[in-house]
């Protein structure tokens, strides 16, 4: 085996040297070629795959739209409305259901007032003056019960009755007494109201 001489030697050192300073310097280029500040780097990254793309860690904000709805959702969860006759008030809380929500939206634009009178000794029931959408099932009445029926007509019940209606929604605390004493004999003139 031949001895390497020393100039071998160092012409050998120096072409891995020039190596090294090469790659070196191609791996700087690359690095200063990136689109991201190297001031923005922060010592937790890690060093990927070149062939696999890159994981981002950071969730997306909601969008707009997303916000809308949830404020929407939030809205329709507290669909409190008030019930007044003549002086005095109660409150109500609506269904989650398409029939409350358009009813809702009816009073958003304004009060309404029903004409009401008693039908079969169980119920206050009068015009609401348009057609909302239906979403019938059949349903037993508690005192209280807010019913939209045959998609026109209100009903308030202070008694039990079974049938194919809407439930639109509950008056707060209602009991068969307090129901039949807030609604009195006879006709009565009720207003539908958003709570303040």
């Amino acid at each position: 085996m031949k001895r390497m001489n020393s100039a071998n030697r160092l012409s050998k050192y120096a072409f891995l040297f020039l190596c090294f300073v090469l790659t070196a310097a191609l791996f700087a280029g690359c690095t200063a070629s990136s689109d991201t500040p190297a001031s923005e780097h922060t010592t937790s990254e890690t060093v990927t795959n070149a062939t696999e793309p890159p994981t981002s860690t950071i969730e997306p904000s909601a969008s707009t739209d997303e916000q809308s709805v949830d404020s929407e959702f939030t809205e329709i969860k507290e669909m409190k409305i008030q019930i007044t006759v003549d002086d005095r008030t109660m409150s109500a809380t609506l269904s989650d259901n398409a029939s409350a929500k358009a009813f809702y939206e009816l009073l958003k634009e304004s009060p309404v007032s029903i004409d009401m009178h008693d039908y079969g000794n169980f119920e206050k029931v009068g015009p609401l003056g348009t057609d909302i959408v239906r979403t019938d099932e059949n349903i037993t009445t508690t005192p209280g019960d807010i019913i939209l029926y045959q998609g026109n007509q209100v009903t308030i019940y202070y008694d039990v009755n079974t049938w194919n209606f809407t439930l639109l929604g509950h008056v707060d605390g209602a009991t068969g007494e307090n129901m039949r004493e807030f609604l009195g004999n006879g006709n009565v003139m009720v207003q539908f109201s958003i709570s303040k």
